[in-house]
């Protein structure tokens, strides 16, 4: 039986110390021994950088770049350009896996024949909270499916986390630099390289939100790169795909909703504000009559409906409840 192939896990590293070991130890207890664990320490300003060497030093799976503060982005690219692996995986520093995610993702790649692998995941909330997306269905989508799964925002997630990819599908591909959501605008372009995609729904890898997270931090200006990001990926797919103008625009009206709800108490970006209001209304009732659309969509169209102040505290009523 031939060896299996190594597999590059890239962590990118920012002011995570608190966070770190839980990350790095649950990669290190991988039951996939083939691993390459290449953590990338984005000029962190506390005790981060100290712990990637003191992992390094402990265990020869470790390899640690230090460089200049570029941005998740950046270090991500950089992970990438440095990998030695037939096979990619990132995760986030503030995360942690579960021993049998790299095992299971590559499971489903080499059982379905298909360059890149996907697996359920829990999210954990800082308040102790914790929801499962997940069950034991496995399958393989073609890309046409993916994306409209991923439109619909049903079980598949822009997210670089929780999947595995293969070398072949890096090619020119890298982060956008200096912009946030940044793999808004880049995992549709992996996945629209890959002619189906192996899809295992069991949680594999926990999604640790935090207050001071990139989606729950406050509001800047920054965080309308998702619209945009969103908007692109939507186009570059149905130039492929135009047969899912309805899914992709329910992706966009989502995504708006999405940074609508960062938006609730700051005056910041006003001209802004009203642009995806009045996009949402011209276009809410395509999603609304969408059957396939989720029903908090049309909760969240049937709210706005009665103007914005109304849609502010719903939204705060149903966040406190139910996220």
């Amino acid at each position: 039986m031939s060896e299996k192939p190594l597999v590059t896990v890239v962590v990118p590293v920012f002011n995570t110390a608190p966070f770190l070991p839980r990350c790095v130890d649950s990669l290190l207890a991988q039951t996939y021994g083939e691993l390459e664990i290449l953590l990338v320490d984005d000029g962190s300003t506390d005790e981060s950088g100290a712990l990637c060497d003191a992992y390094a030093g402990r265990d020869a799976r470790v390899r640690v770049i230090h460089k200049q503060n570029g941005g998740l982005s950046d270090a991500r690219n950089t992970g990438m350009d440095a990998m030695t692996g037939e096979w990619l995986a990132f995760v986030d520093s503030d995360d942690y896996v579960l021993p049998g995610y790299i095992a299971y993702l590559y499971e489903l790649a080499t059982e379905f024949d298909c360059p890149l692998s996907v697996c359920g995941f829990d999210v954990h909330f800082s308040d102790g909270r914790k929801k499962r997306r997940g069950s034991d269905a496995r399958y393989a989508l073609d890309t046409r499916t993916c994306m409209e799964r991923l439109f619909y925002d049903r079980f598949l997630t822009v997210g670089a986390w929780g999947k595995l990819y293969h070398r072949s599908l890096l090619g020119n591909v890298r982060y956008p630099v200096g912009r946030l959501f940044e793999d808004a605008g880049t995992t549709y372009r992996f996945l629209l390289k890959c002619e189906r995609v192996a899809v295992g729904e069991e949680s594999r890898y926990v999604y640790a939100v935090r207050s001071q997270s990139i989606v729950t931090s406050g509001f800047s200006e920054a965080k309308l790169d998702l619209v945009t990001l969103s908007d692109e990926m939507c186009e570059k797919t149905l130039a492929r795909f135009p047969d899912l103008r309805r899914a992709a625009l329910r992706r966009r009206v989502y995504v708006r909703f999405s940074t609508l709800n960062q938006m609730l108490d700051t005056d910041r970006c006003p001209e802004e504000k009203r642009a995806m209001i009045r996009y949402i209304r011209r276009n809410g009732l395509g999603v609304f009559f969408d059957p396939k659309a989720p029903n908090r969509d049309r909760a969240a169209l049937l709210m706005l409906a009665f103007g914005f102040p109304v849609y502010r505290r719903a939204w705060k009523w149903y966040d406190k409840r139910f996220r």
